[in-house]
């Protein structure tokens, strides 16, 4: 993931979540939590989906593998 591509997926994130703390473990990367429903509006999830990241059904959060 270039710069630019997180500082967008950190734009979408902060606008829809509080602000809380980035986790990573190994090579992923862990974003908010995945509330129901999703405050992320469909375009921007495919957007973040476009741009690497996905829910992680065990964590149930927004991840990206690095």
């Amino acid at each position: 993931m270039r710069y630019s591509q997180g500082i967008r997926v950190f734009e979408i994130f902060s606008t829809y979540y509080e602000d809380e703390w980035l986790e990573a473990d190994h090579d992923i990367i862990y974003g908010p939590y995945v509330k129901s429903p999703c405050p992320i509006p469909d375009l921007e999830q495919k957007e973040l989906i476009d741009l690497g990241w996905h829910i992680d059904t065990t964590e149930k959060s927004w991840a990206c593998l690095c």
